[in-house]
């Protein structure tokens, strides 16, 4: 099937899901090398998920979704978190974009229980590479498929992709 025949409902959903401001508007921006996603400095940019599709290799047509921060804050923060969260129960393939000069935080644990609660294939794509890196976070990474990325150099997308795309096997069809 093509990108232009195949429902969204029946393309492979691939969703970014991380912190404010950890870089998934920008991600996206450079998978699809094209202004997707809104990006600022200021937290809480993406307020709701924006979502587009692409061919990509053996997986065909797939749709990746870019989710506000899973720390947003206030009501309508509340609100937004829950919004991305719902992402993970139609969620074929997680990424979780982290930035590599922090720690891990607790959001991020606590998300990344219920995504291995969810036996869901993840990729965990080590943004703001170009800065100083936390060794704890460099060393938590080693348990998981780990892309690291630049989105201002905007290295790391091809390897992103060749991830994404080695899944291939773990789907269920």
């Amino acid at each position: 099937m093509s990108l232009f025949s195949t429902p969204l409902s029946e393309q492979i959903r691939i969703v970014f899901f991380g912190l404010r401001n950890a870089g998934k508007s920008s991600l996206m921006n450079n998978i699809f090398e094209n202004n997707i996603s809104i990006v600022s400095d200021l937290p809480g940019t993406t307020t709701d998920p924006v979502t587009k599709s692409m061919e990509l290799g053996k997986l065909g047509p797939v749709a990746f979704t870019d989710t506000a921060g899973l720390d947003d804050v206030g009501e309508i923060g509340k609100l937004r978190i829950s919004k991305s969260l719902e992402f993970l129960k139609i969620a074929d393939i997680a990424v979780l974009v982290t930035k590599a000069d922090v720690p891990l935080s607790e959001i991020e644990k606590k998300f990344i229980e219920e995504i291995n609660f969810s036996r869901k294939p993840l990729i965990v794509a080590l943004t703001f590479y170009d800065k100083e890196l936390n060794k704890d976070k460099l060393e938590w990474a080693k348990n998981y498929k780990t892309v690291k990325i630049d989105n201002l150099k905007k290295s790391g997308i091809k390897e992103l992709k060749n991830e994404l795309i080695n899944l291939y096997d773990l789907l269920e069809f």
